[in-house]
């Protein structure tokens, strides 16, 4: 039963993308990128990973607080589930792209988000009645630990393809595994908040094309008061008036043709 529900499906991909990518960089990779790449000594990363055990241990009561406040308000699991994935591919791309920062940070971020299975299973308490909820966690568990046993292991797989100098693998090699542990973050990101397979995209993508239809009528507009070199001010600000009130019902048509799609129900 709790297999055969489609919400199940939106959700599992993006939980086990990146709270198994978090559990595979805490337990395997984090200390290869900070010997190879950060070119820490053993006791610099030894404290890295102690604080990064210490944050996975308070992310689960960050992230407990975080849902029942975000409750009280009126604020769904899901929405801060969205905000952790985000939050979570920062910190990757932060890695990735070496950027300016101390390495703690990005890290720590890593860290909490493996404790983010708090949030998942605040989400399946509103898909399942009581009964369920033992075994719809169960369910989400297996993709947790399957996803993080396949980051792991194709994360090795990457990196090998470049050879090792001096006994460390370049750090081109971590880029282009995390790399890839992030375009498969986005894509299940992507197939959470998306529900393409929906009876609301179809009215969605028809509000798009009518609102493109009257952009391009305000763009037509504006082209023809830039050919007319011997307009008026009157004439002129009249024209561009058109444009203006043009462009603003296009946007206003969108909103509310997507208000209306939004309505039907995503799964």
């Amino acid at each position: 039963m709790v297999y055969a529900d489609p919400r199940f499906w939106r959700l599992a991909p993006l939980s086990a993308a990146c709270i198994g990518t978090a559990w595979a960089l805490q337990g395997l990779w984090a200390a290869p990128w900070l010997s190879d790449v950060e070119r820490l000594d053993r006791s610099g990363l030894l404290w890295h990973l102690l604080i990064m055990a210490i944050a996975l241990s308070l992310g689960g009561l960050l992230w407990g607080i975080a849902v029942d406040r975000a409750r009280r308000r009126g604020t769904g699991p899901r929405t801060l589930l969205g905000l952790v994935a985000t939050m979570f591919i920062a910190a990757q791309l932060a890695l990735i792209l070496r950027l300016p920062l101390p390495s703690y940070v990005p890290w720590i971020v890593v860290a909490a988000v493996g404790a983010g299975t708090v949030l998942s299973y605040a989400i399946l308490a509103e898909y399942f009645p009581k009964e369920l909820a033992g075994r719809a966690n169960a369910a989400l568990n297996v993709f947790h630990i399957g996803s993080a046993f396949v980051v792991q292991y194709m994360t090795g797989l990457v990196v090998q393809l470049w050879p090792p100098i001096d006994g460390h693998y370049p750090e081109v090699a971590y880029q282009a595994a995390f790399a890839f542990n992030v375009g498969l973050q986005i894509v299940a990101g992507l197939w959470c908040a998306a529900p393409i397979c929906s009876t609301g995209y179809p009215k969605i993508l028809a509000a798009c094309k009518m609102a493109c239809l009257r952009i391009a009528e305000s763009l037509d507009i504006l082209s023809h008061v830039r050919n007319q070199n011997t307009l008026g001010p009157d004439r002129l600000r009249l024209n561009r008036r058109a444009h203006h009130d043009v462009g603003r019902d296009a946007m206003d048509g969108l909103a509310s043709r997507l208000s209306a799609a939004t309505r039907t129900p995503l799964v």
